[in-house]
């Protein structure tokens, strides 16, 4: 018998409030509430820094401008056959412009966009006082909660300056991305690894990856204030030699010691392929072809 369900429902049926689970802030499942899923990577991924990735810019792009770029109309079903309504008051929004200050297809697009990133994207129909639909307002998809009646009806509640609003299905045109998930959130690990190589990339060319070069010396340097004072001038010698656009200026250093270059080793090239691959990946997270992406390889 499970007497933990009876004790429970004893305490509801009587009005005792119904215990909330606490989750600590260094609990994996307390990111998921807040819209934060870390990767194995380490790297938190969300819609805003995925689009520091360019195969992840130039994918959302790609799709949103082109769904953006294609022609909408309103139909109407005639006999066997379908004409364009244009006398339909939804016909504009979906056609022309969706409202004063935003055109039919910069809305597609920002719809598409939100869908991508965040899951899905809404607007909602703003309507005259005879029903007639009249403008569509996009809506910001961090303020918007998609909920169900128990029959399944779809509702939405958006959060505004007076407090939340609760919306009808009728009055939101609810663009949802593939299984109501953003390829974002899907495909993470993924985009979590191109964020890591764009940084390792950064620090690559910077000074943080690897040393420029080395001196080495056949002889010991004492540990002493003596041998300090070497390495210090050696050092300073190399900078007022490497920095400023003086990279012609020869370098000139102490007796018994050596310059070398440090080379770039093979795991460089393996590096570099893992960054083509991760466009590959992106690729097929978004469902776009590689060469689209300018990943040009292996394109004819």
């Amino acid at each position: 018998m499970d007497f933990t369900g009876i004790f429970s429902s004893a305490k509801k049926a009587f009005g005792f409030p119904a215990e909330e689970k606490a989750y600590s802030l260094t609990d994996s499942a307390s990111s998921e509430i807040f819209g934060v899923i870390p990767t194995a990577s380490g790297v938190v991924v969300t819609g805003n820094s995925a689009m520091h990735v360019p195969a992840v810019l130039q994918a959302v792009r790609l799709i949103s401008e082109t769904i953006g770029s294609l022609p909408c109309k309103l139909y109407r079903e005639a006999d066997d056959s379908k004409e364009a309504a244009k006398d339909h008051p939804g016909h504009k929004i979906t056609h022309s412009r969706a409202n004063d200050w935003t055109s039919a297809g910069q809305l597609r697009i920002d719809l598409t966009v939100d869908a991508l990133l965040h899951g899905a994207g809404c607007a909602q129909v703003v309507r005259a006082s005879d029903d007639r639909p009249l403008e569509l307002h996009r809506l910001d998809p961090s303020k918007v909660q998609r909920r169900c009646e128990d029959d399944g009806e779809p509702f939405y509640l958006v959060s505004a300056e007076r407090g939340q609003v609760r919306l009808s299905y009728r009055d939101v045109l609810y663009i949802p991305a593939f299984a109501g998930v953003s390829p974002v959130k899907l495909g993470r690990e993924a985009i979590g690894i191109g964020l890591t190589l764009e940084k390792h990339t950064s620090n690559l060319f910077s000074d943080g990856a690897r040393p420029s070069a080395m001196f080495w010396s056949e002889n010991t340097v004492p540990d002493t204030e003596a041998g300090t004072k070497v390495i210090a001038n050696i050092l300073k010698d190399y900078r007022a030699a490497f920095s400023g656009g003086k990279q012609s200026r020869p370098l000139i250093v102490p007796n018994g010691f050596r310059y070398q270059q440090m080379a770039l080793a093979s795991t460089d090239a393996q590096f570099i392929e893992n960054r083509l691959e991760q466009i590959n990946e992106i690729a097929r997270i978004f469902g776009v072809p590689p060469h689209m992406l300018y990943q040009l390889e292996r394109a004819t």
